[in-house]
């Protein structure tokens, strides 16, 4: 026949604190390895390098120029080994001191398409170009436009700037903008 022995209730409690502890023990021990593992792979993950920037720059022999006379800014871009598809590029300049007598083109795209002068801006356009069976899809440093203006105003200061929000430089179907560096170019006419 079996007997009915009964646990003594301090025996129920020291039980029941085992239980729980061993229970406690073990939820602490997987936290804390699952935490380590956690830190080892993200350790391993081979961070994402940031693209190089994209310079933009404006350019003239001289930051001095006489009324009436003629100035050359050389438009220049640096990509480094970022390829480009089209790039849309738009100058700002102060009509009340100069005017735009000719756009040249540069060397960096072989195709340029479009060629806008306004009253207070121009635009060039330059695209990847065709050839045969080939795409020539240009990367590295060049001149995108030689532009001539006219100084039609004396002031001590007037910018010729880099249009930030039209200029757009696409690769891959996607505007590099956030990657480009501008430098703009300040004149004085006598």
């Amino acid at each position: 026949m079996p007997v009915n022995n009964p646990l003594s209730t301090g025996r129920k409690v020291l039980i029941t604190l085992l239980i729980v502890s061993f229970f406690f023990i073990g939820f602490t021990a997987s936290y804390k390895y699952v935490h380590q593992q956690f830190a080892k792979a993200q350790s391993k993950t081979p961070s994402i390098p940031t693209p190089a920037p994209i310079n933009l720059a404006l350019t003239a022999v001289k930051n001095t120029v006489n009324k009436g006379k003629y100035i050359s800014v050389t438009l220049n871009l640096a990509t480094g080994n970022q390829t480009l598809d089209a790039a849309d590029f738009v100058v700002n300049f102060d009509p009340k001191y100069l005017q735009v007598a000719k756009i040249f083109p540069g060397n960096f795209f072989k195709t340029y398409p479009s060629t806008k002068m306004d009253k207070d801006f121009i635009k060039i356009t330059g695209i990847a170009t065709l050839s045969g069976n080939s795409v020539f899809i240009p990367k590295g440093t060049g001149t995108v436009a030689i532009i001539s203006f006219l100084a039609t105003e004396k002031t001590p200061k007037t910018s010729i700037t880099i249009d930030k929000v039209k200029t757009v430089l696409a690769s891959g179907g996607n505007n590099l903008k956030n990657r480009l560096i501008f430098s703009d170019l300040d004149l004085t006419i006598n």
